[in-house]
């Protein structure tokens, strides 16, 4: 079977999809990436009214099929208006070009009965228990996979599972996401999209600790990715950092968080706390849990109690009132997929409810903790009837496990609680992220705001 055949966006001539990529590559110079780069710091670094100012300028044309690029949207050249109103950036809509004919769809094992069917029906199977519970709508399960990418795939696959659901939504999604492709990226695509945001200016701070490339490295990435990465197609993609109190407080007041510094063992990123630099190594840092496990098998260290960074700070946090435990992160789940509902919020009886469960409007949440990710789907409320404690449970999908033994387990009834079901008391990490998608487009001057991440913050 022969390869299909696409136009060079650069000359117009024809050539295979295999060969595509490298041949645009030739016509861009290492000047052309270096002026991206500086174009989409500008972007992160323009004041706001300076921003205002210049969503109102008339944009230009784009030279292409004589379309004028309108703010905020694509034209037929899939190009988004940059800040400065105006697509010159001829590289990066050469890239884009590029990855819409050469991107390609990502395996995973397909459920004929659908994934979240049968964790609902798994739900209604418990009948030794008092419950009710809230999932998502449909979603594919991404595993991670020996020969790809175990051991640093996870965060891709999560973004993965979330882009499954985001796909069947009727506002719009279908027609920016990846380009209007239709379908989930592989991992190498969705590395090459989010160089595209990061030359667009989305996340210009992540993209300077990255060093502006991640196609075809074995980099973790965690929320702030995902949400610069479905920023850049316009959705509105949102942060929350739920936190230890004193951790928090330490992290707000006394500057101990160290901006754009990744752990270079465990991938936890942003190091808060204390960071220890290697003597030894060139640019090789390690959070406060590591130091103690690896003894000096990597050398000598140095301590640095806070940052001393000059990059721009990633999130900006908005901290809520605090409550005992993890209880303010699973009720702020439960509050989520419920839309907040007084009809089923927590503090209705649980007798009230007993064997409801309500399919939410809401996306599924990207859950970053340390050393791993994993896709919140949905959240149960039990209580066994010889018991007055109430239990909770999120529900999650974790990349690393098969998706033929989850749907095997399922459908069987039997065992599926042990890959899916997670209790408040397995949340032993101070500090969690996740990382969900409001309805809606985002354009114009709102899409320009949404270069820069925020987070919203809570403590516990």
């Amino acid at each position: 079977m022969g390869d299909d055949y696409a136009e060079c966006p650069v000359c117009q001539c024809r050539l295979s999809t295999s060969l595509l990529e490298r041949h645009v590559n030739l016509h861009l110079d290492e000047d052309d990436f270096d002026r991206d780069q500086a174009v989409a710091r500008q972007v992160a670094s323009t004041p706001e009214p300076i921003l205002q100012l210049r969503a109102m300028e008339k944009p230009e044309y784009c030279g292409r099929n004589g379309k004028e690029c309108e703010s905020g949207s694509y034209t037929n050249c899939f190009t988004r208006n940059s800040t400065l109103g105006r697509c010159r950036n001829a590289s990066v809509e050469a890239k884009i070009q590029v990855l819409l004919a050469t991107q390609k769809k990502g395996f995973f094992d397909p459920v004929d009965e659908g994934l979240m069917n049968l964790l609902k029906m798994g739900l209604e199977s418990e009948q030794q228990v008092l419950s009710c519970a809230t999932i998502s709508g449909h979603v594919d399960h991404f595993q991670t996979f020996a020969s790809e990418d175990v051991g640093w795939g996870c965060g891709w696959r999560n973004i993965q599972m979330l882009s499954s659901h985001l796909l069947t939504k009727n506002w719009g999604v279908r027609d920016v996401l990846f380009g209007g492709a239709g379908f989930v990226p592989d991992i190498p695509s969705l590395q090459q999209w989010l160089e595209v945001a990061w030359a667009q200016g989305f996340d210009a701070a992540g993209a300077d600790w990255y060093h502006w490339k991640i196609h075809g490295s074995k980099k973790w990435i965690g929320a702030t990715e995902c949400a610069a990465l479905l920023r850049s197609f316009g959705l509105h993609a949102q942060i929350v950092d739920f936190s230890n109190a004193s951790h928090l407080a330490g992290m707000l007041v006394n500057d101990s968080i160290h901006h754009n510094v990744q752990c270079d063992l465990c991938g936890v990123y942003p190091i808060r706390g204390t960071r220890f630099r290697s003597t030894e190594m060139n640019d090789f840092d390690v959070c406060s849990v590591c130091i103690a496990s690896i003894g000096q098998s990597y050398g000598h260290f140095e301590r640095i109690e806070t940052s001393n960074t000059n990059t721009q700070i990633k999130g900006k946090g908005i901290v809520k009132d605090g409550l005992s435990s993890h209880q303010s992160l699973v009720d702020w789940v439960w509050g989520y997929f419920t839309n907040n509902s007084k009809d089923i919020s927590s503090r209705v009886r649980i007798e009230h409810l007993h064997g409801c469960i309500f399919t939410s409007e809401r996306t599924p949440l990207y859950f970053q903790h340390q050393g791993h990710s994993r896709t919140i789907v949905g959240m149960q409320r039990c209580r066994k009837p010889t018991s007055s404690q109430e239990e909770l449970f999120l529900l999650v999908l974790d990349p690393a496990i098969c998706t033929g033994l989850l749907a095997k387990s399922l459908r069987a009834k039997v065992g599926w609680q042990k890959f899916i079901k997670r209790g408040v008391h397995t949340l032993k990490k101070q500090d969690y992220q996740v990382c969900y998608v409001e309805p809606g487009i985002a354009e114009g001057e709102e899409l320009e705001q949404y270069k820069v991440l925020n987070s919203e913050c809570h403590s516990y």
